[in-house]
């Protein structure tokens, strides 16, 4: 008894001298409770047809060369269609004078509709042998059909010179699928063909390249237009000489188009048809910890693109596997995981621009269709540069994937004073900026957080993080932690020697993980029976009701025996009933589960109620057939979600 109380005294007292030590360093920490600040800046390029825009401000007026003029054009046009169907324009535009006027602009027209699908357009440019640069543009003229877009040079072209202009366009929602037959997917894109510039063309080169997840090799006879078509790998082109110059007033109608489509591939081993994906929500957060250690964690949210016709009816071997994400230089101790459990993650180096960046493969758990919003988290840490008390961190703004994010979280955190320069970003780039004080472990943390709409690729740029090591927060953390490790090891052997003496009294219980596995085996195994009888079932009904005209009689034993299988499944809603009162957390998938049981039945019913028609005649033998087989259809993609969700239960359970 008086050990005990020695301990209680010892504990008490240690927490006086830590509320003390708190209460006298809190004064020292100069962290605002709360604020707010919201940049706004115009949206995300808001490109629209306004007569006299211009991309920056300029007192230079366009002077164009005339028809007329001594000038030699080529013009190479290039779509390119990534895995998750995001379109990037490429029209690279080789200009050389061979005239004595000079001229400092040119002029090029796109439709209006195609115009307002452009979410993001910049113009770069370059003499011959000098490096790229932005240049200016600005809208020049506009009418019913076409705007005009003058493209302004750093200064005239004069006789021999030769210039290359490079107009780069994101398109996100510019391509589509369909699935004409239920089955296999197509990618669909149609776009007007020839560059349209006011100017004879020497050459003009237009082609579309499909991403490694289409073949386009099985679709390119049914591409059109067929004349002067030619393949090469993944990319179908169209090549002319001698263009002739475009005439403004030609309407959009009598433009001559491209109609394109790919088929999407197998993905092997999985053998799922890819789906493409969309990223409706992701967030980063780095936290710069109190020793200087960066953790940077990624939370994505994604969905797969589906055809339209059949957002409601994914195909069961539909989906998406595994995507591919950058993260940053000099990343360490990567893992991946779930609300469920770990997820397999295979690193290896990014190439080009991004050679020094770790790139990390994810395989999920289940592969994502079109009817589930799936969330998963990449986390890691990164080795910091740190001179004099300073760290120094350059990072991209977000995940590099090229897919567009419809909403985009950016959180930094830490004890230290941080400074952050965005002076790469876009001015363009709208986001709004709030700030935090949150507490961890009784050290205050400034959060700092930026939320963006819309993220597209071209906007994911580095921003260089500075962070200057608070000593007086490193002092807090120590004098903090060694009375509360010394709190917390008294309470520990404190609490050990409670539970020893209770353990010798009391009688030994199964653990915990025992009883979990058990209650599930016996579902698994109740479900296992109930499932091969009801597939037995279901293929009898099959063959009576689709291989021959089915007999009343034989309909009423059918009946029967599926009653039966029914008495089976209450024993499964038992056995879920006492899981769920055990583990709400478990709720969602079991409702799901009898969902899908009673959508299951209801189907049968209706199968039996279509045979009683054809039976009387109600209906003819096509009618019949067809409604049977979407049934059937039905039935199959029912039995694949059941799979799917008890797959999901063992996932959660096991892993306990």
């Amino acid at each position: 008894m008086l050990g005990r109380n020695k301990n209680i005294i010892l504990v008490s007292g240690l927490l006086v001298i830590l509320l003390v030590v708190q209460l006298a360093l809190l004064p020292m920490m100069t962290y605002s409770q709360r604020n707010f600040r919201r940049i706004k800046n115009p949206g995300i390029f808001d490109i629209s047809a306004v007569p006299n825009k211009r991309s920056v401000s300029s007192t230079v007026e366009p002077n164009f060369p005339s028809q007329r003029q001594n000038i030699s054009i080529e013009v190479y046009r290039t779509f390119n269609i990534n895995d998750y169907l995001y379109v990037i324009l490429n029209e690279t535009i080789k200009i050389k004078n061979e005239d004595e006027r000079s001229f400092n602009a040119i002029l090029i027209y796109y439709p209006k509709d195609f115009w307002r699908k452009i979410v993001y357009f910049r113009v770069l440019g370059a003499f011959k042998e000098e490096n790229f640069r932005k240049i200016e543009w600005r809208i020049h003229t506009f009418s019913k059909d076409y705007i005009g877009i003058a493209v302004i040079f750093e200064r005239p072209i004069y006789k021999g010179e030769e210039y290359t202009i490079i107009l780069l366009s994101d398109l996100p929602n510019f391509a589509w699928l369909e699935s004409p037959n239920n089955d296999d997917i197509y990618c669909y894109l149609v776009v007007y063909k020839m560059p349209l510039l006011p100017y004879k063309l020497d050459k003009a080169r237009v082609s579309i390249i499909a991403p490694p997840t289409g073949d386009v090799q099985v679709t390119f006879e049914d591409i059109e237009p067929k004349e002067g078509k030619s393949i090469s790998g993944s990319e179908v082109y169209w090549v002319e000489s001698n263009v002739e110059p475009f005439n403004f007033s030609t309407p959009y109608e009598k433009l001559v188009k491209i109609k394109y489509f790919y088929k999407l591939k197998t993905i092997a081993p999985e053998g799922y048809t890819y789906l493409p994906l969309r990223f409706p929500n992701a967030i980063r957060e780095i936290e710069i910890t109190t020793s200087g250690k960066i953790r940077v964690r990624d939370e994505f949210y994604i969905e797969a693109i589906t055809p339209a016709s059949n957002a409601h009816n994914v195909a069961r071997d539909w989906g998406t596997l595994k995507l591919r994400i950058g993260l940053a230089e000099n990343v360490e101790n990567i893992r991946a995981y779930d609300d469920f459990g770990k997820l397999d993650v295979t690193e290896d180096k990014g190439e080009g621009i991004f050679e020094n960046y770790t790139f990390v493969e994810v395989k999920l758990r289940t592969p994502v269709t079109g009817n589930e919003l799936v969330k998963f988290y990449v986390e890691y840490t990164i080795q910091p540069v740190v001179k004099n008390d300073t760290i120094s961190l350059s990072i991209p703004l977000s995940p590099i994937i090229n897919a567009t994010m419809s909403s985009y979280t950016l959180r930094i955190l830490t004890p230290h004073i941080l400074s952050m320069n965005l002076s790469s970003c876009n001015p363009k780039l709208m986001y709004n900026e709030s700030r935090w004080t949150v507490e961890r472990l009784l050290i205050p943390y400034m959060e700092r957080r930026l939320h963006f709409s819309m993220l597209i690729p071209p906007m994911n740029t580095l921003i260089h993080l500075r962070i200057d090591m608070n000593k007086l927060v490193l002092l807090r953390a120590v004098v903090i932690m060694i009375p509360l490790a010394i709190v917390l090891v008294t309470l520990t052997l404190m609490i050990t020697e409670a539970v020893t003496v209770k353990r010798r009294r009391a009688l030994p219980e199964i653990p915990r993980r025992k009883r979990i596995i058990a209650t599930v085996s016996q579902l698994i195994k109740a479900y296992e029976e109930y499932i091969a009888i009801e597939n037995e079932t279901d293929q009898k009904l099959i063959r009576e009701v689709l291989g021959r005209r089915p007999s009343a009689s034989t309909l009423m034993d059918l009946r029967n025996k599926i009653e039966e299988t029914y008495k089976k499944r209450e024993t499964i809603f038992m056995l879920i009933s006492r899981i769920i009162s055990q583990y709400p957390e478990v709720r969602e998938y079991a409702s799901e589960l009898r969902r899908i049981e009673g959508r299951l039945t209801i189907i049968r019913r209706m199968i039996f109620e279509e045979a009683e028609k054809f039976l009387k005649g109600e209906v003819s033998k096509v009618e019949y057939d067809a409604l049977i087989n979407e049934y059937i259809d039905a039935i199959i993609h029912e039995k694949t979600k059941r799979v799917r969700i008890v797959n999901k239960l063992k996932s959660i359970f096991f892993a306990i």
